[in-house]
């Protein structure tokens, strides 16, 4: 749906995401049954006293029910489907450990421009299967949670 491919990085230190969007110290990785793959990565820069929204995470409120995600990693295409979204407060690391099931977690800070909390999309494993130069990447599949969470905005304040 946001139509981005980027490299993730090994790590969340202010230099690695300075460069891009980074794996978390502790995170697992997508082969690892049950483990929770979570990334980290900037929302916006601030450019001549102005926010821009060039960066890949800061579009992540538009993701919702049926939204996929997909990690390629070691010639296997893992492919998530958007379990819910919630805001944090920024100490809570609760949401990169493991949860019982294989996922993939994407936090950023909230608001844009304040960063004082954390906007996380979590998104479970649905699928995985052996990379392929011609694969589609569908961008919404027709499965999800049955009670999905409803999506903040930046409206909404913890």
């Amino acid at each position: 749906k946001l139509e981005i491919d980027i490299p993730i990085l090994d790590g969340t230190s202010e230099s690695t995401l300075l460069q891009g969007e980074g794996l978390y110290d502790y995170a697992q990785l997508p082969q690892e049954t049950g483990g929770n793959v979570s990334i980290a990565g900037h929302r916006n820069w601030v450019r001549n006293g102005q926010i821009t929204d060039d960066v890949p995470f800061y579009y992540l409120h538009l993701l919702g029910a049926g939204d996929t995600l997909y990690l390629v990693y070691e010639d296997v295409i893992y492919q998530y489907v958007w379990d819910k979204t919630s805001i944090i407060e920024s100490d809570d690391w609760s949401v990169i450990y493991p949860q019982g099931f294989s996922c993939l977690t994407l936090t950023t800070c909230t608001p844009i421009g304040v960063a004082d909390h954390r906007y996380v999309v979590r998104a479970r494993q649905v699928d995985s299967f052996p990379y392929r130069d011609d694969y589609d990447y569908p961008a919404w599949l027709n499965i999800g949670t049955v009670n999905p969470s409803p999506i903040p905005t930046e409206e909404v304040t913890p």
